[in-house]
């Protein structure tokens, strides 16, 4: 977006938000758009509506991101030839990308190009969505359904997966992940008192990490835990709530198959007994 539209970045270069989706691009010459903002917006103002007073453009940009902007893009105009020092300041201070819009580049056509980027992206993640579900419904029927899904489960969202008895013993992971291990151990206490359908997030080694209690018959069985360095988008979160639902169904399975073995046995008992 910033290159198709001779947008150029003057603070929050390295701020995280430069990497978060956009999810809207936000045209408001209010004094205070915080109001309007969701979570995840690119706000575009020429600045007319700021206030006046050294603090102005501080407190502009203090509301934006305590609203969840991502990003706001200055418009050069008859009102500010160029992006006001304070707003500039502000910007890099509260990790705001701040982007300096041209006078021959329309508001309306960085909207237009910003939707049609959220589209695309929109239907990409539905599509690996899709897929990924798919992958991991193959793998469930394999006869270590278990050690399969959390081995695609892995490749599919890039991330370090655990999986562990209702104990904290390791059933799965891939090596990576092991040195997360006795971390996660400790969190398995605070993620019981939560529910038994309460999952956690945490950071663990600067990483982020999710960690899911697989629930069979209304109690713990097990536990799920994935970790990566960025946090997951929707269509990541449906694929691991896919995960979790297809190991809490082997787990269920392996439950009636043992529940199963056990009155077996105890038939046998009973007709040894009388017979």
């Amino acid at each position: 977006v910033i290159s198709e539209l001779g947008l150029s970045v003057v603070a929050g270069a390295d701020a995280p938000a430069m990497h978060e989706p956009l999810t809207w691009a936000l045209i408001s010459e209010l004094p205070d758009p915080s109001p309007y903002v969701e979570g995840g917006e690119l706000v575009l103002t020429t600045g007319s509506g700021l206030g006046r007073g050294a603090s102005a453009g501080r407190q502009y940009v203090e509301r934006l991101v305590a609203a969840g902007a991502v990003a706001l893009g200055f418009g050069v105009s008859e009102y500010y030839a160029d992006v006001p020092a304070d707003v500039v300041a502000a910007a890099e201070e509260f990790g705001l990308p701040l982007l300096l819009v041209p006078s021959e580049t329309r508001f309306g056509s960085v909207s237009r190009v910003v939707a049609e980027r959220i589209s695309d992206e929109r239907q990409r993640e539905l599509e690996f969505a899709v897929a990924a579900q798919r992958d991991l419904t193959r793998a469930s029927l394999s006869p270590y359904a278990a050690r399969a899904i959390v081995e695609r489960l892995g490749k599919a969202t890039q991330s370090w997966v655990l999986l562990l008895d209702q104990d904290g013993n390791l059933r799965a992971g891939v090596p990576a992940a092991r040195m997360h291990l006795a971390r996660i151990r400790i969190d398995l206490p605070r993620l019981r008192e939560r529910g038994n359908s309460a999952s956690l997030s945490m950071t663990v080694a600067g990483e982020f990490v999710v960690l899911f209690p697989l629930v069979v018959r209304e109690r713990i069985r097990g536990y799920l835990a994935v970790g990566r360095s960025t946090s997951f988008n929707k269509a990541e979160q449906s694929v691991l709530s896919t995960a979790v639902s297809l190991l809490c169904a082997d787990l269920h399975s392996a439950s009636g198959a043992l529940d199963s073995g056990r009155r077996c046995a105890m038939d046998t008992d009973y007709a040894d007994h009388f017979c």
